[in-house]
């Protein structure tokens, strides 16, 4: 693994210029690992391209995938060594930020989230989103799920807005794909109607059929739910009510 970039993360998370071949919209700028903190680093997240240094206890707080590795009798909790190798690593480095930082902590580290449109970023959030499922860190998938509820909010603007409406729906439309790709991820790791991001994605697609009923995402929602084709009127129902209708 000569290649690989190898990060310290510390729990104040600050901004440090990366090898940009690494660096993606979701990656974390980590400090600059320093001696003493190095020693004080007692767990390794590897990934195929990616060694990152960190605490086992901030590891553990967050991930109930890692304080089982950790507590348990797997060879990782002697080693302190995870083999994440299979996963996109701008993904696995996102939820190791919040690992050490939270919420507040890998948003400040990525400049992605200051562009509310931004089509790049929903990709990576619904990597971190796959990669958080997997890895039991329930409250990162809370806070994805809720960050991406808010991301629908000023799609629907797009199509209100009289000047340059022509441009108004060609962006409306590589948004909405980028919607469908949302509900692709969310459908993969067994989201019901329950989720309410996914409950959005439902009113989003029925809302703009014009625009949307073309879209993977739309189609896999229906292959998943058939009932709700032949219920899209009532589909303003909460979706306690409609979850009673449709095949869970």
């Amino acid at each position: 693994m000569a290649d690989e970039a190898t990060h310290t993360v510390m729990g104040n998370l600050a901004n440090h210029e990366m090898d940009k071949a690494n660096d993606t919209t979701l990656s974390a700028h980590y400090a600059s690992p320093d001696e003493s903190h190095s020693e004080n680093c007692n767990a390794t997240i590897v990934t195929d391209v990616t060694i990152y240094h960190c605490h086992k206890e901030d590891l553990r707080r967050a991930s109930l995938y890692f304080r089982g590795d950790f507590r348990g009798g797997f060879v990782e909790s002697r080693s302190g060594v995870v083999y994440l190798e299979d996963f996109d690593d701008s993904a696995v480095r996102y939820c190791i930020a919040y690992a050490h930082g939270g919420w507040a902590g890998a948003v400040s580290a990525s400049r992605g989230f200051q562009k509310p449109l931004n089509l790049v970023l929903m990709e990576d959030l619904t990597k971190a989103y796959q990669v958080a499922d997997y890895l039991l860190m329930h409250d990162l998938v809370d806070d994805i799920l809720r960050f991406l509820e808010n991301y629908f909010k000023p799609l629907g603007g797009l199509l209100k807005k009289r000047k340059g409406q022509a441009s108004n729906i060609k962006l409306f439309q590589r948004q909405a794909a980028v919607v469908s790709d949302v509900a692709l991820a969310l459908l993969a790791v067994n989201a019901t109607v329950r989720e309410p991001v996914l409950w959005k994605i439902v009113l989003f697609f029925q809302r703009n059929q014009t625009y949307t009923a073309g879209l993977e995402g739309f189609r896999a929602i229906l292959e998943e739910w058939p009932d709700m084709a032949d219920n899209l009127w009532d589909w303003n129902l909460v979706p306690s009510q409609l979850d009673r209708r449709v095949r869970r």
